[in-house]
């Protein structure tokens, strides 16, 4: 098993996917035996914002590392901003806004025992076989 990753090897803002072009997601697994753990690590980029996503049977928690927005989780509205943290429920409709010139950047962990968190969204998936780029 590989426990360290470099993130910063793989550049978050390449070209997006056709139909992604508000976002760059780039996850990670870790897996050793039964238990599975996923970090995407978001950039919306200024003025976007992510379609509602389908839920998922995974909680969530995302920690803001720059920018700000807001978050919609189910029918609540939430302002977040570098140092947020933020905690989505298990089968909570979800989407980010990015209300700044910045890029709106995060990173989310979700513990992937319960099922599937990658639904083909991702920019770059790192899995035991090393990067994969996904589109």
């Amino acid at each position: 098993m590989q426990y360290v990753v470099d993130i910063g090897a793989v550049p978050l803002l390449e070209s997006p996917p056709s139909d992604r072009p508000d976002r760059r997601r780039v996850g990670v697994v870790f897996e050793n035996g039964d238990t599975k753990v996923s970090a995407a690590f978001v950039a919306i980029l200024p003025g976007q914002q992510e379609f509602h996503r389908t839920e998922h049977p995974e909680e969530e928690i995302c920690y803001v590392t720059a920018g700000y927005g807001q978050i919609v989780i189910g029918e609540d509205i939430f302002d977040i901003k570098k140092g947020s943290a933020i905690f989505i429920p298990s089968m909570a409709n979800h989407r980010l806004i990015n209300l700044g010139d910045e890029n709106l950047e995060m990173i989310c962990i979700v513990n992937t025992l319960k099922g599937g968190f990658f639904d083909g969204g991702f920019d770059k998936l790192f899995t035991d076989g090393g990067w994969t780029k996904v589109s």
